[in-house]
């Protein structure tokens, strides 16, 4: 049995080749899924570990499941996959299902560029992550919106998430319309529902306060914002509220212990499209690690090269699950040389025009909000 194991591991790629020169494109992606197929149920069989073939490991997938969002927000930037899809098709969606039944991932993100659940096949979606990778933590980003009481029921009856993420921008209606421009007493209601309700899914709540953002794009470039909303006087009137906010939900808690807390440190990638951004040929990509990491499944199928490459151009796409298996795509010739050019700094127009603006990180979270 370790002899077939041995030769079948040696010839595989031999085996591919001559069968995708023999078939169609369809076909091509067909036959890599059951050869990979085979090999990964040989691999739980006889037990020599997840990493007898090396290139079937991708630490965290990002689902871009809708690319259409209702808010409106200073520090977001707005391409929202324009040269993309809306929202991610069945047909896609199951394509990419039975492609990761081949792949070991630690994480999946469902969020992505838009709001979920203008896709009203979000919460199906998610149903079918959970049966068919039960032990792979779910997360969900989401501004709440839009999810009302029905669907807070759902995700906390079937247990559907691992952990959900908001950002709240203030408890002051006057900052937090500013900032967003999502309607505060609905998404502060939606919140609080939740929470009552939610028994076992740890919460994070992401507190942007928006005088830090000003701040940053002061330090960084000199200026104010694309969408600056906000004067001298009003900004000097926003105070930190990052434990008024806490308690301000811990209340309607059943178990406390479920909520952190973070305060957003901000990158600038909304900043991107302003006119006076000249390429910084010197800074370094600061997200190379997550780029190096992470795999963006666009509506379209498409793999992404970036996070931040929001506008979802086929100048940046690494391929197509429809045409290729995943692995071969994230394990590519083309991605590889992708991460090389990003590593020394080759593109120089959107969106890496200065890769100053994409530093981002979410903070530290402390429970007790401090």
């Amino acid at each position: 049995m370790q002899l077939y194991i041995k030769i079948l591991k040696e010839n595989a790629g031999n085996v591919i080749e001559n069968l995708m020169r023999k078939t169609k494109v369809v076909a091509h992606v067909l036959v890599k899924v059951l050869i990979y197929r085979i090999l990964f149920i040989i691999n739980a069989i006889v037990g020599v570990g997840k990493n007898m073939f090396k290139n079937n490991y991708i630490h965290e997938l990002e689902l871009n499941f809708s690319n259409i969002c209702g808010a409106n927000c200073i520090m977001c930037s707005r391409p929202h996959g324009c040269d993309n899809e809306d929202i991610m098709q069945p047909k896609i969606f199951n394509i990419l299902v039975d492609q990761l039944k081949d792949v070991k991932f630690d994480i999946i993100q469902t969020s992505g560029d838009g709001e979920t659940f203008m896709n009203l096949h979000y919460i199906n979606y998610i149903r079918t992550l959970k049966r068919e990778f039960p032990n792979t933590p779910r997360w969900i980003y989401n501004n709440f919106s839009m999810l009302n009481n029905n669907i807070a029921n759902i995700i906390v009856t079937e247990d559907l998430f691992n952990r959900v993420h908001t950002r709240v921008d203030s408890l002051h209606e006057w900052i937090f319309t500013k900032s967003s421009m999502l309607n505060m007493e609905i998404v502060l209601k939606n919140i609080k529902y939740f929470l009552s309700i939610n028994h076992k899914i740890p919460f994070t709540i992401l507190y942007n306060n928006i005088v830090d953002y000003y701040n940053r794009c002061k330090a960084v470039f000199g200026d104010r914002p694309i969408r600056d909303r906000f004067n001298d006087i009003e900004l000097s009137q926003i105070k930190n509220e990052q434990n008024e906010i806490r308690e301000y939900f811990i209340n309607d808690m059943h178990n406390p212990e479920l909520l952190s807390m973070a305060r957003i440190n901000h990158g600038l990638w909304g900043e991107r499209y302003r006119d006076d951004i000249e390429h910084n040929p010197f800074y370094p990509c600061p997200k190379i690690k997550v780029i190096e990491q992470v795999c963006w499944i666009y509506p379209n199928g498409n793999i992404g090269m970036c996070c931040y490459e929001d506008r979802q151009t086929e100048g940046f796409s690494l391929g197509n699950i429809q045409n290729e298996h995943i692995l071969d795509i994230f394990y590519g010739e083309k991605r590889r040389q992708a991460i090389e050019n990003i590593k020394n700094n080759v593109y120089k127009d959107y969106p890496c025009n200065d890769p100053r603006l994409c530093g981002f990180g979410d903070g530290v979270e402390n429970k007790k909000g401090v």
